[in-house]
């Protein structure tokens, strides 16, 4: 876990993801939840979206994360008052969960922080055919120089720092078509911080500001719907 995902657990900041709950709104808009059996969240940090979801589909709705007891305990209490609700401590690259299982797999500002070809085969691995994948990810411009790729990927620990080219090409590789993507805005507006912040975390927090501001133009947010490969 790399200096900043460490600071967002600390923080329990609700919707840390880009264009936070706005951005959350808009695929679940897009999407026919109602229909919906099983929804795993994967990185479902404090609960948020899941009890976002909760009133938009029937659904039993499952989160996990890899972040350490407290934080599930977290995601647990805000949304213990919810029916249907799952949530365990669990790694990305290795799901406890049958081979197609679920109708939607959501991943939001996940997946760029793992080894993005083992996360999708395992979220392939679970998903329906048919199924739905929402994902919400850091994304570069076509081109961006080499050192600043670097200095991006050195703060936030990143494996890869894929174009949005990439990104469709990764997700034809993995069995997938496209419904939709779309460039999102990178500030949330539903930022609450919980806890107060020691000078680390500051600076921490900081740093990631300035490199949004210094890669405005170079460092995107995209949010991609795409819909597993079926018999159909």
């Amino acid at each position: 876990m790399n200096a900043y995902q460490h600071l967002l657990n600390q923080l329990q900041i609700a919707y840390a993801h880009p264009g936070g709950k706005d951005t959350t709104e808009i695929w679940m808009d897009k999407l026919d939840l109602s229909k919906m059996e099983q929804i795993l969240e994967v990185g479902c940090g404090a609960g948020h979206t899941i009890r976002q979801l909760r009133s938009k589909t029937p659904a039993t709705i499952y989160g996990i994360d890899v972040s350490p007891p407290e934080m599930i305990a977290v995601a647990k209490k805000q949304t213990d008052d919810l029916r249907d609700i799952k949530i365990n401590q669990a790694d990305i690259r290795s799901l406890p969960y049958k081979p197609e299982s679920f109708d939607l797999i959501i991943a939001e500002s996940v997946l760029t922080f793992t080894p993005v070809n083992e996360s999708l085969q395992e979220i392939t691995r679970l998903l329906k055919p048919n199924g739905y994948l929402v994902l919400l990810e850091m994304t570069r411009i076509e081109i961006l120089l080499s050192k600043d790729q670097q200095q991006i990927k050195d703060f936030y620990l990143l494996p890869n720092l894929y174009s949005l080219t990439e990104w469709k090409n990764i997700l034809l590789a993995h069995q997938y078509n496209y419904v939709e993507f779309q460039q999102v805005g990178k500030q949330s507006n539903s930022i609450q911080m919980e806890h107060p912040i020691d000078e680390v975390m500051l600076a921490t927090l900081y740093e990631h500001y300035y490199l949004n501001e210094l890669y405005q133009d170079q460092l995107l947010a995209y949010l991609f719907i795409a819909k597993k490969v079926g018999d159909e």
